[in-house]
């Protein structure tokens, strides 16, 4: 849609975020991998990011910035504290077993030899000082082999906000609650996508949508989050045993309330095949 609006002359830096939202939004679904992502960013964004994106652009209190750069791959983190972003990223759960009796132990051994203190953990990461937000940043850069990039609005001089976390929101904002009409949640989901994007909106309400992306009885039983969670299952899976690479996982969530007797059922593909799988999917 980006690029047929720029085949017309008619785009804009506000559509090119609501692309770049809508990219992310594949990739934190796991429906594309990080290689494909990354391949789309560079060569079929890159010429939008350098035309509304120039770093020489000046600021301003009521105009919509959008850049592109390196960021965590740590759902929330900017919203969440630090610890709670990082005991519900795949990365850092499989590799401390968080999820057994002996994960909280492992999860304080790996924040002590990452040079990280527990009560700043579990601070709001944008409490921290500059200088040690970059510390921090670039620490777990390293031990995640990070080399994810995505697109940050900037509004004004201080609100800030990544494509990744915004795809998230408006994904618990479009699937819940369920007791609401679907087009309701749309134009719920829609306006979150659009309040600060004209200078005039409440980005409060951007960080309030952040606040529903909490396992609760709503979202568990969305598509977004039984996807990410299926995904983390599978993975979970594979670490606690060799061979489990070329297992696939099919999952069966059985639904409350009205729909009680009803089951969501989805399914992954092994992780040895996710590559050829996803990659080329846009």
């Amino acid at each position: 849609m980006l690029e047929l609006a720029a085949s017309l002359n008619r785009a804009t830096p506000e559509l090119m975020w609501i692309a770049a939202v809508g990219l992310n939004s594949q990739w934190t679904d796991k429906l594309i991998t990080i290689e494909a992502y990354t391949d789309v960013c560079y060569n079929r964004m890159r010429p939008f990011i350098h035309k509304f994106s120039p770093r020489s652009a000046p600021k301003a209190n009521d105009l919509l910035r959008v850049s592109f750069d390196k960021e965590l791959p740590l759902a929330m983190y900017p919203h969440w504290s630090l610890y709670r972003a990082m005991m519900v990223n795949e990365h850092f759960a499989c590799k401390t077993k968080n999820w057994t009796q002996k994960g909280d132990s492992d999860v304080k051994h790996l924040l002590a030899n990452l040079g990280l203190t527990l009560n700043e953990t579990k601070q709001k990461f944008e409490a921290m000082s500059s200088n040690r937000k970059k510390e921090v940043t670039d620490t777990l850069e390293k031990e995640m082999a990070s080399s994810f990039a995505s697109f940050i609005a900037h509004l004004g001089y201080c609100n800030r906000v990544n494509a990744a976390d915004v795809a998230r929101g408006v994904a618990a904002r479009l699937e819940t609650p369920r007791k609401q009409p679907l087009l309701e949640r749309f134009e719920s989901a829609q306006s979150v996508l659009l309040s600060f994007m004209d200078g005039t909106g409440d980005f409060m309400q951007m960080l309030k949508t952040f606040e529903l992306y909490k396992a609760n009885s709503d979202i568990v039983e969305s598509r977004h989050f039984l996807f990410s969670f299926a995904h983390f299952l599978l993975r979970a899976f594979a670490v606690l045993r060799r061979g489990r690479t070329a297992r696939p996982l099919i999952i069966t969530f059985p639904l409350g309330g009205d729909m009680q007797g009803w089951n969501l059922v989805t399914g992954v593909m092994p992780l040895n095949t996710v590559y050829e799988d996803n990659h080329q999917k846009r």
